[in-house]
């Protein structure tokens, strides 16, 4: 225990700058000088016979392969031009559609029909004279040429992105469906345990929150770009405990939750917890981040599905509604998903025995104040002054508890080590 202790002192009173191996080395050999003052006889024994390893740590490259390494993302340019001398794309089409031109934010839409070829695509457009530009007009382009550049001998740019929208099935032409909805779902997931959650929509998706049985959950406001989040933490009784522990040098008591602990917690609700939320603003949150109960998919062509490998199959009853069914299939495993909506809503579906969602309930209205913080739920920023007090306290007391065993023959002899390391280090600095 006294070990603990001294560790534990360590971990908390000395902040040495990060020295490298040759100080790793250096604190290993003087912690086994230290340990024969501190071990056991036996282990003081045990400590001459063992044999000395010296470690060399291996570079980080091999630890890491390269192949481990992500690319890294190209950056996007940016867009548009703040000279208003620069030259411009004066017209740009694809096939028959005429795009449009947005020189300021260098933006340009254009809409085509879902059945459009898009390994296909050659878009045509024309510049002012004597200006360079790419990629080329009148050239098949991928996915990575979605920017184009025109620049003039001045050097002077615009760069524009084209984004491509697809009649028929954005958001804003999707038929008139359910309006809002309360949808209770069972969700299973292969070597987890089953997770009933409720779902509520309002304004076809403007509006959308999630909650599970443990009180946990989250609540969009597409229209506003905010997003609150509704979380479980430790009470505050339970922060006191363990600071506590903590400061009387005694071990905290926190055990790693099991998968036993996470059903219990379905099953029973959370223990030891109180709620809080705290939101913050993604401004275009509508564009970056869709409602997942809002669907396209019934208004989707065959042959757009095709290239989801995908296909319509016959209607499911579900909840009493006749659901629009589809049917995904994994090219290379051959493994299939049924996907299910009405009127628009995603009525679940997934893999059986693997990843599946089963409606339980549904209604056409939500409840009231759904799409506020439920009562009960405190800001995060109130319990964390709370939290932050306590740790306060506890750190005077574990001062007070630690200055006795700090004046210990080996935590003096470790604290002398790293200081007379450290001027070691700024020596060999200045003479650099």
């Amino acid at each position: 225990m006294k070990r603990f202790y001294t560790l534990f002192i360590i971990a908390l009173f000395a902040s040495p700058p990060i020295y490298g191996q040759g100080f790793l080395k250096k604190l290993g050999k003087k912690a086994q000088e230290i340990s024969k003052t501190v071990l056991g006889e036996d282990e003081k024994q045990k400590e001459k016979e063992a044999e000395e390893i010296d470690y060399d740590f291996p570079p980080a490259e091999d630890i890491y392969p390269e192949e481990m390494y992500a690319e890294e993302e190209a950056e996007a340019p940016t867009l548009g031009s703040t000279d208003p001398n620069a030259p411009r794309i004066l017209t740009f089409s694809i096939g028959k559609e005429k795009g449009k031109i947005d020189h300021k934010k260098g933006i340009i839409e254009i809409t085509v029909d879902p059945d459009t070829d898009f390994e296909n695509i050659i878009p045509v457009y024309t510049t002012g004279s004597n200006v360079t530009s790419s990629p080329a007009s009148g050239k098949r382009i991928g996915g990575e040429d979605s920017y184009f550049t025109v620049k003039d001998k001045a050097g002077r740019k615009c760069v524009y992105e084209v984004v491509l929208h697809i009649r028929g099935m954005e958001k804003k032409d999707l038929k008139a469906g359910t309006k809002s909805g309360t949808l209770r779902m069972v969700n299973t997931m292969q070597g987890f345990p089953q997770i009933n959650s409720t779902y509520y929509f309002d304004n076809y998706g403007k509006l959308f929150a999630m909650m599970n049985d443990m009180g946990t959950g989250t609540i969009y406001d597409y229209a506003a770009g905010k997003v609150t989040i509704l979380t479980a933490v430790a009470s505050i009784e339970k922060v006191r405990r363990i600071t506590d522990q903590a400061a009387s040098l005694q071990i905290p008591d926190i055990k790693e939750p099991t998968m036993k602990d996470l059903e219990n917690a379905l099953n029973n609700g959370l223990k030891d917890v109180e709620f809080v939320y705290f939101s913050y603003e993604i401004p275009g949150l509508d564009k970056k981040l869709e409602c997942p109960i809002i669907s396209n998919y019934e208004v989707m062509p065959p042959s757009f599905l095709v290239r989801m490998n995908a296909r319509k199959v016959a209607n499911t009853t579900i909840a009493g509604k006749s659901c629009f069914t589809l049917e995904i299939t994994e090219p290379e495993s051959g493994m299939k998903m049924l996907y299910y909506s009405w009127k628009n809503i995603n009525f679940g579906g997934g893999i059986k025995g693997m990843a599946w969602s089963q409606v339980e309930s549904f209604k056409e209205s939500t409840p009231a104040g759904i799409f506020s913080p439920p009562k009960g739920y405190r800001p995060y920023a109130e319990y964390q002054a709370e939290v932050d007090a306590i740790t306060e306290a506890a750190g005077k007391k574990l001062q007070k508890k630690a200055e006795p065993l700090m004046n210990a023959p080996e935590i003096q002899a470790i604290k002398q080590f790293l200081d007379e390391y450290e001027k070691e280090l700024k020596a060999t600095d200045i003479n650099k």
